[in-house]
């Protein structure tokens, strides 16, 4: 692990962070730099919302399952700790948006943080859409209710095309992680 400090923010850069990079990066490298550039993007867009709202964050942690923002408990609003969590999508949708413009849509950059903004956005426990929907639903138990019954449908969903895609032999890789991903944290997070 690699431990430092910038301006009293600790950043760990785990060993599973490194491996997986690695792993992935085993003939498409271009593609997988491309996804670390985007992911800090996304991250950076939560950064810049916590320091709108004067936040600081305590850690920056790149571990196996991608980066996280370690922050003390959220001295804002429910609305002001939603906008911080939909930051890093918008600026993933804008980073799709501006590659649109200058004639890229199709390129892995596109794609990639549109990929990424709206991953992002699904109401699992610990994906921003998740984080946005228990900022705004905690002092409401029909909100709560109403989003434990949308990460369970769009798990649901998720996992019947994951097994009709199964079934005619043309299964997606990324949609199994997703699919996986959302399964173990309704589970265990």
């Amino acid at each position: 692990m690699i431990d430092f400090s910038v301006r009293g923010v600790r950043i760990n850069l785990m060993f599973g962070f490194f491996a997986v990079v690695a792993i992935a990066s085993i003939g498409r490298s271009e593609c997988v730099m491309i996804a670390l550039l985007c992911c800090c993007a996304h991250e950076t867009g939560h950064l810049l919302a916590m320091l709108c709202f004067r936040q600081k964050p305590n850690a920056i942690v790149a571990y196996g399952g991608g980066i996280r923002i370690k922050a003390p408990l959220l001295r804002v609003s429910a609305w002001r700790e939603a906008v911080i969590y939909l930051c890093g999508p918008i600026v993933n949708l804008l980073l799709y948006i501006v590659s649109c413009v200058i004639g890229s849509s199709q390129g892995t950059f596109a794609l990639a943080n549109l990929s990424l903004c709206f991953f992002n956005l699904l109401p699992a426990k610990n994906l921003d859409g998740g984080k946005i929907a228990k900022a705004l639903a905690e002092n409401s138990r029909l909100c709560y209710n109403v989003f434990a019954i949308a990460r369970i449908s769009v798990l649901a969903v998720l996992a019947a095309i994951a097994f009709m895609l199964l079934m005619k032999g043309c299964l997606s890789i990324t949609l199994l992680v997703a699919v996986v991903y959302m399964l173990v944290n309704e589970c265990i997070g």
